[in-house]
């Protein structure tokens, strides 16, 4: 499937010669009008797989969003021998047309102690409607490369050519690179490039052939590592649950400090069971009555040795779920990605602090 929108990615013009012209052949496949930008797609037509088979119903539906089309450039350009990755982060948004002059006064921010004086910021506003993904491939002289192969989100960057006619205008969300590097238009001869004038082409290409099946298993598996060690421990604790086991509760607060954890609200060092979940309801009233549930049955089994029965598991694990639901909703679309992708729980052990908290109760 890979090496086919390959094929079809160079027909779209003159065979590239360049990792350059490859990148921007790859770039114009995404935006020549036969994909559709859509937020409706992940959940149907083959899009609930996992690893490369997300990208397979991709290509073949040439529906989906910035994740998907990220994805799907950083794989081909893998295959054609680029090595790649993908960058998650905001588009610039709106301009304020406010600006701001860097200047040498003891409170200029880090940020600006980095430019020189005199350098004119211009202001942005930018929300959740912003969140973006895009690929950046690594290119010989020049470093990390973004590029922008979503229609409808940006325009393609200065240093390749403009988009295909097909292609509608659109407003950037591509880190832009100095221009000074541009490329000449295709119709004129390419200077020699470092690559061509070592003979090192060549060898890249041989050795592509070989690393391009193990690149792309490996940057699907290291896109699926977390969200699958995740979703097993999750699924290990609910059972422990539904067993109405001893350590029933045990795994129910575990659980639910991952929670909170991957929302970017995890319980303090010294908080208890009460302290944390009573700090969740204030600052969350909606979900006062879950976590209320969710408390009496913890403390219960902690401090009073009443553990939870299975008959109340499924009353329970709806007030967890209810729980997550919220606090995964409250987040910004790129912060929920990056949570999803990379859960913040699975570097910690939430869940032992509770056995040191009782034994201070």
């Amino acid at each position: 499937m890979l090496e086919q929108a390959l094929e079809e990615a160079y027909d779209q013009g003159s065979t590239p010669r360049t990792n350059l012209e490859k990148a921007v052949a790859l770039q114009d496949f995404f935006r020549s009008g036969n994909f559709v930008y859509s937020e409706r797609t992940p959940l149907r037509e083959g899009y609930d797989g996992a690893n490369a088979e997300v990208v397979k119903a991709f290509l073949n539906r040439r529906q989906g969003y910035c994740v998907h089309f990220a994805s799907a450039m950083a794989l081909l350009a893998r295959e054609a021998g680029i090595p790649s990755r993908i960058a998650v982060g905001y588009a610039p948004g709106v301009a304020t047309g406010e600006t701001m002059a860097v200047d040498n006064s003891d409170a200029a921010t880090s940020l600006a102690s980095l430019l020189e004086p005199g350098t004119e910021l211009k202001g942005y506003e930018v929300s959740g409607q912003q969140a973006h993904a895009w690929p950046e491939l690594y290119l010989d002289g020049l470093g990390w490369v973004p590029f922008e192969p979503t229609p409808g989100r940006g325009y393609t960057p200065t240093y390749a050519p403009g988009p295909t006619s097909t292609a509608a205008p659109q407003e950037s969300t591509a880190p832009e690179v100095p221009t000074s590097r541009s490329t000449p238009p295709r119709s004129e001869s390419p200077d020699p490039t470092p690559q061509a004038t070592t003979g090192s082409s060549s060898r890249d290409g041989s050795t592509a052939i070989w690393l391009a099946p193990l690149a792309i298993l490996l940057a699907a598996a290291g896109l699926c590592v977390g969200p699958w060690r995740r979703q097993r421990t999750r699924q290990n604790r609910l059972a422990l649950v539904r067993s109405g086991a001893p350590d029933a509760a045990q795994a129910l607060w575990a659980e639910l400090l991952s929670v909170g954890m991957d929302a970017g609200v995890e319980a303090g060092v010294h908080e208890s069971v009460g302290d944390y979940l009573v700090r969740l309801a204030d600052d969350h009233p909606r979900l006062a009555k879950p976590l209320q549930l969710l408390q009496d049955a913890i403390e219960q089994s902690f401090y009073a040795g009443r553990h939870v029965p299975a008959g109340d598991a499924p009353e329970l694990l709806d007030a967890l779920h209810e729980v997550q639901s919220q606090l995964r909703g409250e987040l910004p679309a790129g912060r929920r990605i990056l949570s999803f992708l990379f859960p913040r729980s699975l570097r910690s052990t939430p869940g032992k602090r509770a056995t040191a908290d009782g034994a201070k109760k």
